[in-house]
């Protein structure tokens, strides 16, 4: 729907955007703008600023921009209408009845009525006799007669038609009351019947607190076990979250956003003092559902059960997370005792291992580095390179490209660091405490030079080629830079900066450029001048040459011991002359 320009402006010049964003945001002055943490990603220092005089906000950390009108849409989440018609309210504008009568037409305004009516209704019945079984369950619950008020829980009664019949006795047309699926009209003509019965009522409110849905627990044995209203013009369950305008109403700034998987979850952690306490309806998590979760926190927390089927479930999540992903929001996963969710524990009086457990959720990263690992034995080659694709295709999935990025090189990261620690007991000959031999020490020197003087690649190449290296991850890091050189392009810093993050040896180029036997090394610095670097290159591998000769002589001389050949005595002078020449 588009509104007029002119109306539009209308409402930012009669408003204060600094009082509106200052509603959500703590604002300082600062001359002529207002200066505050930006509420869409997480900073210590302030970087988000708001112009009165311009009539936007802009976050320098983020890239965040808009007028009131936007900061209503994207930190609320008001659809573009609703957000209009507060902010004419607030500025003590009236729509046009034009812009009125083209929304009222898509949406029936009865349907919003006739639900109030129908909570107003089911909550009556709790408090009656016939819901005796009803109010003894919320007991057991540990659901006070003041969260039921406040909640505005409710009881559907046995009977079939009990709704109905005070419905239609109102006013309200029976078409409606099948709209707002609080009817079942039956596909054989017959006279419809009452959705809800013998069930405890949780009434589910949109983004704007508006009743639109209702979920069901029978009472007693029966399937489903909780029933929720169908998909209606008004309500949609994969759009939207259990709690989500209590929670955005109640929550102060810092307060934990914690996802449950049910209603119950929801109040027990209410009452509790979690008031970000959240829960979807009985389906996975969808994307608009994590955007919804990230208007109120930039790293929610999502409660999974501890067994096999909880931390498939957080892996679906984080996999649904990934295209959405940008700078700043994550996810967080706690994975709680078996059998058990948040409303158990917290009945159990187990609320401090709770939060424990709340705090220490597993990350995002560590998620989806499970999932791609699970199953596979990364000493077999095969697997390494399935495993491999695997981070390729998966992070492609994320539209923002430095996050992308980001998240292909932490994988990557972790896939070369968990090799590493599978070696058979041998240990890595770049771990900082670890000694290392003559031969792995002048490796480590060459590899450093090259690691800050990649240029000199082009004049060494085949003697870093002619090098015949055991250390597993020397040799690998060797190798990636020999595939480094093939590449067309000039050999800078900044691109083999790239390409070692793409391929995964950041980890190991960092330790090995952080090792005494390079630190000690002058002409291994980034600092050193090109041709100091590469005289320090032709040394160390002039050292190694030698030192590779000395051994063979020892060979050749244990050999000749045994066997007097005269091409082992040849091969032999001819080594030590190259020696005595060195």
């Amino acid at each position: 729907m588009k509104f007029d320009t002119q109306f539009l402006d209308q409402i930012r010049s009669r408003l204060s955007l600094s009082e509106i964003v200052g509603d959500s945001v703590n604002l300082t002055r600062k001359g002529r703008e207002h200066t505050g943490l930006c509420p869409f990603h997480k900073e210590k220092t302030p970087s988000f600023t708001v112009n009165d005089e311009k009539e936007f906000y802009h976050c320098f950390g983020c890239g965040a921009h808009g007028d009131c009108i936007r900061f209503l849409v994207d930190y609320k989440g008001y659809p573009f209408f609703d957000a209009v018609k507060e902010l004419a309210q607030r500025a003590g504008l009236s729509l046009p009845a034009s812009y009125e009568e083209r929304y009222e037409e898509k949406v029936d305004p009865s349907l919003y009525d006739v639900m109030e009516k129908a909570g107003e209704w089911f909550h009556q019945q709790l408090f009656s006799n016939g819901a005796r079984e009803a109010q003894n369950y919320l007991e057991q619950r540990g659901m006070s007669p003041d969260v039921v008020k406040e909640f505005k829980l409710g009881y559907a009664p046995q009977s079939r038609r009990a709704l109905k019949a005070d419905l239609l006795k109102q006013g309200f047309d029976e078409k409606v009351l099948v709209e707002a699926g609080l009817l079942v009209q039956p596909e054989d003509g017959g006279e419809s019947y009452d959705r809800f019965r013998s069930r405890i009522l949780f009434p589910i409110h949109d983004n704007r607190g508006k009743l639109v849905a209702f979920g069901g627990r029978i009472l007693g044995d029966g399937e489903p076990k909780y029933l929720n209203s169908p998909e209606t013009p008004i309500f949609s369950k994969g759009h939207m979250l259990y709690g989500y305008h209590h929670a955005r109403t109640h929550m102060k700034r810092g307060d934990q956003v914690v996802l449950g998987e049910g209603y119950m979850d929801v109040l027990a952690l209410r009452k509790a003092g979690y008031q970000g306490a959240l829960a979807p309806m009985g389906t996975a998590l969808t994307e608009d559902q994590i955007s919804l979760l990230w208007r109120l926190s930039f790293e929610p927390v999502l409660c999974f059960d501890g067994d096999a089927a909880g931390m498939k479930a957080a892996q679906r999540a984080a996999e649904r997370a990934l295209p959405l992903l940008r700078p700043g929001y994550t996810l967080k996963f706690a994975h709680l005792p078996k059998g058990e969710d948040p409303d158990s524990m917290i009945r159990a009086g187990r609320k401090a291992q709770l939060a424990q457990a709340l705090s220490q959720g597993q990350s995002l990263l560590d998620v989806l580095w499970s999932s791609l690992a699970q199953g596979k034995d990364l000493k077999a080659p095969e697997q390494q390179a399935l495993l491999l694709k695997q981070i390729d295709q998966l992070t492609k999935q994320v539209e923002n490209t430095t996050v992308a990025s980001t998240f292909r090189s932490a994988l990557k990261d972790k896939y070369y660091e968990q090799r590493k620690h599978r070696k058979l007991g041998k240990p890595s000959s770049i771990q900082l405490t670890r000694p290392q031999n003559f031969f792995d020490k002048s490796i480590t020197i060459l590899l450093a030079i090259l690691l800050n003087h990649p240029h000199l690649l082009d004049e060494v190449g085949e003697e870093l080629a002619s090098l015949e290296v055991e250390d597993v991850d020397l040799r690998d890091l060797k190798d990636g830079l020999l595939q480094f050189a093939s590449q067309d392009g000039d050999y800078t810093t900044e691109l083999l900066n790239d390409f070692l993050i793409d391929q995964g040896f950041r980890v190991t180029a960092r330790e090995l450029l952080a090792s005494d036997a390079v630190t000690h090394f002058p002409w291994a610095q980034a600092s050193t001048p090109s041709e100091k670097a590469l005289g320090g290159w032709k040394d160390v591998y002039g050292n190694i040459q030698k030192y590779q000769a000395e051994v063979e002589i020892q060979h050749l001389q244990q050999v000749l011991a045994n066997e007097m050949t005269e091409e082992n005595w040849r091969r032999l002078v001819e080594l030590k002359k190259m020696v005595a020449e060195s």
